[in-house]
């Protein structure tokens, strides 16, 4: 008989295999509401009679099946009833029960289980009559592997009254771990004044009348106790537990904590008396017991020798506070020195007052951060019901839900930088600050450490295809999540993308620096997250100084032996440096606009000469030449020098793994760069991993420079030609950028040296008419692979010029020329078919000389002979429209 189609939910994808939808590998069947409910629907009430239909396909169930099942747990009668019936549960580990289900467990049952059964937990019994004490007791006697007893009940208070009749001190004496709910007598009956080998005890409503019998005739027959769980601890068993249980490990409360309000407090006897445990077991792990309070000043007077505390949940009380009053001068205090309006009176003396009374909070602070291994912390500092889902109430505003965190318990701790907050950064495994998860509100928990169960590996393959929307979400999930994706959140920084450009231009406004995000702020978020930038693209100067800049090298002597400053960013594949001087901040403008007005400056202010500047590393030595640019004061000059030290050092220290750099022009207006060739030099001989290098002012011979650098795909430079010519050829280059006009020859001698080149560009073609002899030798059987072909600024004689370089361009489609003439474009629709992309950069026909000429009819010869042309961009063209009246 099979089941019902409603009732084969695939399981999870984490465990999706072919198997029955109930059972797998480990023979682990739980019946509990979640599940049974879908087969035991008609039986939500234990005196309800059960359906027959439902209880047949129970029994043929578990008659197939029954003999996989190695952990129970039953929370209806009927599901005990099938199983006794269908007799094939014989190989049961761990059951747990109901307590008004003992009747439904036949001895037969307990006979044939009696050999494996080792944990054993009865619950939710409401009625001492339904329990079978002779049932109880035979099953207990007949299980010599049982190591687990539990029996526990929130609300039923005769359970140790109805074991009287029950010889359990056997059962107890090889037990290791023992479960009893709330009691309202001793729980001497089981336990007899002989050494026990429980490992784990955990007993509820143990209230302080029973400490002096606790501490009597319970715990001194425990010397095995490692984990314990008991409502409170007083004076009695407090003395004891510094000689008798040094080894324990782990202490929590055994009823769940509903909530935390001042209007519940405990006994002042109770404060204090559970920190014995801190004091005195040096190898606790767990500490879990929110209700309990410790005064802070006794806390600060008790060293605790628990040094691999892992979990700590208590409240810390006794913390002298600011007023309600002076807290609002305080504040406003606060807000006054932000403004820079002097203080008087009573906002000076709550400032005082605060600092004074901060010192205790960051003592207690400092011990907390002594716990190098903690997990989980929780001060339960404000209101909350903890039975809640999210653990605190929520507030609506909008679309937007918030955790209403209330107002803090009075004389707790703050949770504020200022308070000392801030030294719990040092503890790298914290990973729970607050409420910790409990049985009533673990299930969004849950969905977090399933997501932590993901492999890094996974997690760091999955990051490659994400975006940066996506990253923002990412490494709020958690710790785990954090680490993972923090790498790729900082992998790219753009200084002139998404809200840097607004965050740098405000740097260092008055406003920004009361608010702490100046530039130091900068320089620590680029020495927190800069070793994880890859790719770099500057824009602004004071980013240029913090990605090169080290804390630990702030002045100009801080060296290493080799002679550089440490850097921040280290791991770079790549570098772009863009036009920094269009982008200045606040202060950097107004500097500029004084010095735009002759007078703004007086005149011994103004530098009439270049100035150098210290070298903040001696691989500088006669590297650069000052050059003064305009009215820059000295400071500004001063400071232009570093800079530009600064920048080459950042390329410097990467040189082993850089294979992108890029750099403007405008950063050697900053700085002229002198004709020893340091430049040429770090480049030829350190960056060898280069693929992409753009860098117009870079004159070092590209024969040199391409033998030296063999991964080259991409090169910006001046091309400098020994005799005119490449020698050899190089197969690896296919972007060529020539920052200087070439000849026809010249260019079609570049082509024959690099075989695999699919772009060129250069500034303007120099036409010769002496060159033509030569050209007309050259062979011209083996076409060039160019497919794109810029030229900045057009000539007299481009006509000319495209006509001869036709020969060796069969696969030209893309053509840019700047200022297209008329002649031009009558020779494209011939020469060039397989054009498809023409474009004019030019984007005005306003010059310095007056308008530039420029011929009505060039995209009507364009469109009415390239046939091939899909792409057009011109701005500066017109259409005459005449023209169309006899062309087609």
């Amino acid at each position: 008989m099979s089941l019902p189609a409603t009732h084969a939910t695939p399981l999870p994808a984490s465990d999706n295999r072919n198997l029955h939808p109930l059972t797998n590998p480990t023979g682990v069947i739980p019946l509990h509401p979640s599940l049974s409910r879908l087969i035991l629907g008609n039986f939500h009430m234990t005196q309800t009679t059960p359906n027959k239909k439902d209880e047949g396909c129970l029994l043929d169930l578990f008659r197939k099946h029954g003999r996989h099942i190695r952990h129970l747990q039953a929370y209806w009668c009927v599901t005990l009833n099938a199983l006794a019936a269908a007799q094939t549960c014989t190989q049961l580990e761990a059951l747990s029960v109901p307590g008004q289900s003992w009747n439904m467990i036949r001895p037969e049952m307990a006979d044939s289980n009696r050999r494996t059964l080792q944990e054993l937990k009865v619950h939710q019994s409401s009625k001492v009559g339904e329990l079978d004490r002779g049932v109880l007791d035979g099953l207990l006697r007949s299980c010599p592997r049982l190591n687990t007893l539990g029996i526990s009940d929130l609300y039923w208070t005769g359970v140790v009254h109805a074991l009287e009749q029950v010889d359990t001190t056997s059962i107890v004496a090889q037990s290791k771990d023992l479960e009893v709910g709330s009691t309202g007598s001793d729980p001497g009956i089981i336990l007899d004044h002989t050494p026990h080998r429980l490992e784990r005890l955990d007993i509820g409503g143990i209230g302080f009348k029973n400490d002096d019998y606790f501490a009597k005739d319970a715990l001194p027959w425990l010397p095995h106790l490692v984990d314990l769980s008991i409502q409170l601890i007083g004076p009695a068993l407090a003395e004891l537990i510094p000689t008798h249980y040094r080894n324990l490990r782990s202490y929590n409360q055994p009823t769940p904590v509903r909530s935390i309000h001042p209007k519940y407090p405990l006994p002042h006897s109770a404060i204090n008396t559970l920190s014995v445990l801190l004091g005195n077991c040096p190898h606790l792990i767990e500490f879990n017991r929110i209700e309990h309070r410790v005064e802070a000043d006794y806390l600060l007077d008790h060293p605790w020798v628990c040094k691999g505390l892992e979990v700590l949940m208590f409240q810390i009380v006794g913390v002298r506070r600011l007023s309600e009053e002076e807290g609002m001068d305080y504040w406003q205090g606060k807000l006054f020195l932000r403004i820079e309006r002097d203080l008087v009176g009573k906002k000076r003396e709550a400032i005082e007052k605060q600092e004074r009374l901060q010192v205790q909070q960051r003592r207690v602070y400092d011990r907390l951060a002594e716990m190098v291994h903690l997990r989980v912390l929780d001060l339960g500092m404000e209101y909350r019901a903890i039975g809640l889902p999210a653990g605190r109430p929520q507030i609506r505003y909008g679309v937007h839900v918030y955790e209403d965190y209330g107002k803090p318990i009075p004389d707790t701790l703050e949770l504020s930088l200022d308070s000392g907050l801030e030294r719990l950064s040092t503890l790298k495994e914290l990973d729970v600050v607050g409420k910790r998860p409990t049985a009533d509100n673990h299930n969004n928990n849950n969905k977090d450490n399933k997501m932590n169960k993901i492999p890094t590996e996974i997690l760091a393959d999955i990051g490659s295809y994400l975006s940066l929307h996506d990253y923002l979400h990412c490494i709020q999930v958690s710790r785990t999540w954090n680490n993972v994706f923090i790498p790729f959140l900082w992998q790219t920084i753009d200084d002139s993308l998404h809200a840097w450009p607004r965050i740098l231009k405000t740097l260092d406004s008055d406003t920004v620096k009361a608010s702490g995000q100046d530039e130091d702020w900068l320089l620590g978020i680029f020495a927190k997250y800069g070793r994880h930038i890859q790719d770099l693209n500057l824009h602004w100067k004071v980013t240029i100084k913090a990605a090169s800049t080290g804390n630990h090298c702030n002045n100009d002597v801080d060296k290493d032996k080799d002679g550089d400053i440490g850097v921040i960013c280290t791991n770079l594949k790549s570098l772009s440096v863009g036009n920094i001087g269009q982008n200045l901040t606040h202060l950097q403008e107004k500097a500029q606009s004084a010095q735009n007005r002759s007078t703004a400056l007086p005149p011994s202010t103004i530098s009439l000469e270049s100035l150098t500047g210290p070298l903040i590393s001696p691989i500088f030595e006669n590297a650069f030449k000052p050059h003064l640019r305009g009215t820059r004061t000295e400071d500004q000059q001063l400071e232009d020098w570093r800079l530009v030290q600064q920048l080459w050092l950042l390329v410097r220290q990467n040189r082993h793994h850089l294979q992108a750099l890029r750099i403007d022009a405008p950063v050697d207006a900053l700085v002229e760069m002198n004709t020893t060739g340091f430049v040429d030099s770090m480049v030829v001989d350190h960056l060898t991993q280069l693929v992409d290098l753009q860098y117009r002012e870079l004159r070092c011979d590209t024969t040199t420079l391409l033998r030296r650098l063999p991964r080259l795909k991409t090169l910006q430079s001046q091309v400098i030609l020994t005799d005119g010519v490449l020698t050899g050829s190089f197969s690896s280059l296919r972007c060529l950028r020539a920052c200087r006009s070439m000849s026809v020859v010249e260019i079609v001698t570049l082509l024959q040296r690099l075989p695999n080149l699919s772009e060129l560009g250069v500034t303007q073609i120099n036409y010769m008419e002496e060159e033509e002899p030569v050209i007309e030798r050259m062979d011209r059987t083996t076409p060039a692979a160019l497919q794109s072909l810029r030229i900045d600024w057009s000539s007299n004689f481009d006509a000319l010029s495209l006509q001869d370089l036709s020969a060796w361009l069969p696969h030209l489609t893309d053509l840019s020329v700047g200022q297209m003439r008329y002649d031009v474009a009558m020779i494209l629709g011939d020469y060039y078919p397989l054009l498809e992309s023409l474009t004019d950069p030019l984007k005005t026909t306003k010059s310095r000389e007056g308008e530039i000429a420029i011929h009505s009819r060039v995209l009507a010869v364009v469109l009415s002979s390239c046939i091939s042309l899909k792409s057009l961009d011109a701005q500066v063209h017109t259409i005459d429209m005449s023209f169309y009246a006899n062309e087609p």
